[in-house]
């Protein structure tokens, strides 16, 4: 299972989530967003399956499994992956477990308690889900949030580039335009 990946010395078990670290904070983020989208789906398969098995017999609606396991998944890989880019073992163990327990609570409440959809619960906890690890993830960031590696080098290049302009090329820049404008006068007249 801990094989070696070929051309790579890292284990293949923890190649991928290894180069996270070495990413920039919003390329971290942006590649968080994509695992927990690819999350989301294995989470509404997953309870798309425990609900066909009849796996927990009490539940009331046919869409609340699937539903809950969509949101559970997208928080917990977010949750994992913001605090494991940003070391923070203890609280990554603690966040991950509630973010796969509290979506689950607050849907079997919801459908218990109510007769609406379970789009709002959803709504409303992926969004301040992803809105408190968002925060905390510029927070912890700091100013790097903000840098672009590619934004940088253009700016770099640009300062690197001295333009300096000739008389010659004025002259003709100069010429130029005023040739276009007769041009322009002439045809419009």
């Amino acid at each position: 299972m801990l094989e070696s990946s070929p051309g790579l010395d890292k284990p293949m078990l923890h190649g991928s989530i290894s180069r996270l670290r070495d990413l920039a904070p919003r390329e971290a983020w942006e590649d968080l967003e994509r695992r927990s989208l690819a999350a989301g789906a294995a989470g509404f398969l997953i309870g798309g399956c425990l609900q066909a098995v009849n796996a927990i017999p009490c539940v009331c609606s046919e869409s609340l499994l699937p539903a809950t396991g969509v949101v559970a998944a997208i928080l917990a890989s977010l949750t994992y992956g913001v605090f494991y880019y940003h070391r923070r073992r203890f609280l990554r163990n603690l966040a991950t477990a509630a973010a796969l327990l509290i979506p689950c609570l607050v849907d079997f409440l919801w459908v218990n308690f109510t007769s609406w959809s379970l789009f709002y619960p959803a709504a409303v906890m992926l969004s301040f889900g992803t809105g408190s690890l968002v925060v905390y993830h510029k927070k912890s960031s700091g100013s790097r949030w903000d840098e672009d590696p590619e934004e940088e080098a253009i700016r770099a290049l640009i300062e690197t580039f001295d333009l300096q302009v000739t008389w010659f090329d004025q002259f003709v820049v100069f010429w130029s335009f005023g040739v276009a404008l007769l041009l322009i006068i002439y045809f419009f007249r």
